[in-house]
């Protein structure tokens, strides 16, 4: 995934983090994350040179609270992004678009873990397809180079905090982003599946693998493997 797209995660699930508690394995996450909420709200000050006071107050504004505040400007003056002084902090040059591209750039210098590499993955590929919950599970352990433990913590956790929405239909999880795909769908989804035939389940594991192959295919092609009738149910 590109920096920019990244970055918007990092905001999502620092917001996601900021609602629960006891969740510690995502520091790395969270700090970029605030840090580029601080960097938005210093830059879209119409002032290049802002008082001490002035950022104290944006920082409370964007719900970063004093002992956090140090830490972060530590981060963007890291960057280069800001320079701070005993009378306030200088913003160098930024602009609101670039923010998110900024936090992945202090998410990679902090050195974060598979874990939570996994995490941010984990939401993109649940914004492209739901996915079940065994296919996840492998998917990010081969990927994210997590072993089977680590895999089935990181589902437990993201579900915790709500990194991705889930449901479970009957004993199968199936994640998802419930802003992009509605939960009702998933029912009827899987109502769908469940009625398949051994043959026609063949079938349709064939036209996936031919369509993960060659990223797309012609309706003919998909029609000779799966037939007409089959074809409509899906």
């Amino acid at each position: 995934m590109d920096a920019k797209t990244k970055g918007a995660w990092l905001v999502h699930h620092t917001q996601k983090l900021q609602q629960v508690t006891g969740v510690h394995e995502f520091d790395n996450i969270y700090a970029a994350g605030k840090a580029a909420i601080l960097l938005s709200a210093l830059s879209a000050s119409e002032q290049t040179s802002l008082p001490r006071k002035r950022v104290e107050v944006l920082a409370k504004a964007a719900n970063i609270n004093t002992l956090e505040l140090p830490k972060l400007l530590e981060l963007l003056e890291g960057r280069s992004l800001v320079e701070v002084s005993k009378i306030g902090v200088d913003v160098l040059g930024v602009t609101t678009s670039k923010v998110v591209q900024h936090a992945t750039d202090v998410y990679e210098d902090l050195g974060p873990s598979p874990s939570e590499n996994a995490a941010l993955e984990f939401s993109e590929l649940t914004s492209q397809a739901p996915l079940r919950q065994k296919e996840t599970h492998s998917y990010l352990g081969d990927k994210c180079k997590l072993s089977s433990g680590q895999t089935t913590s990181l589902l437990e956790q993201a579900e915790q905090v709500g990194f991705v929405d889930f449901e479970d239909l009957g004993g199968d999880k199936v994640y998802f982003n419930g802003n992009l795909f509605r939960r009702e769908d998933l029912a009827k989804t899987q109502g769908v599946l469940n009625s398949l035939t051994p043959e026609e389940q063949k079938h349709v594991a064939e036209a996936e693998d031919l369509l993960k192959r060659c990223g797309c295919v012609s309706l003919a092609e998909v029609t000779k493997i799966l037939g007409v009738k089959l074809l409509e149910k899906l």
